[in-house]
């Protein structure tokens, strides 16, 4: 991640755009494991927009796939939980900071 700026744009993205069909019912998610999750979603963008990936399409979509799985998220029921984060500028505030610290703790732990 280059700048706490470049993590704005991909969250943007997916809550407005991410996600097709009917809202299902969101479970609750503790703000924790959504970090996590999304921490892991962009890190795995990232790589796979990285010149030197050798990741296809096909492989990011499994790989995202498999990152919601393992905590037990379908990508509408993720989509609602962030879309949830944008309810309020101090909630969004706080998730995002959050996320900002998770990120430079995977970044300077690998």
């Amino acid at each position: 991640m280059k700048s706490s700026k470049s993590l704005l744009i991909p969250f943007l993205f997916l809550a407005l755009f991410g996600g097709c069909g009917k809202n299902q019912s969101a479970p609750f998610i503790n703000d924790d494991e959504l970090v996590e999750t999304y921490a892991d979603l962009l890190v795995l963008n990232e790589q796979f927009k990285s010149p030197s990936s050798t990741m296809d399409s096909t492989q990011y979509a499994t790989e995202f796939q498999h990152i919601l799985a393992k905590r037990g998220m379908t990508t509408e029921q993720f989509r609602n939980q962030i879309v949830l984060q944008l309810e309020s500028p101090q909630q969004f505030r706080q998730f995002y900071d959050k996320l900002y610290n998770t990120i430079e703790q995977k970044r300077t732990k690998s």
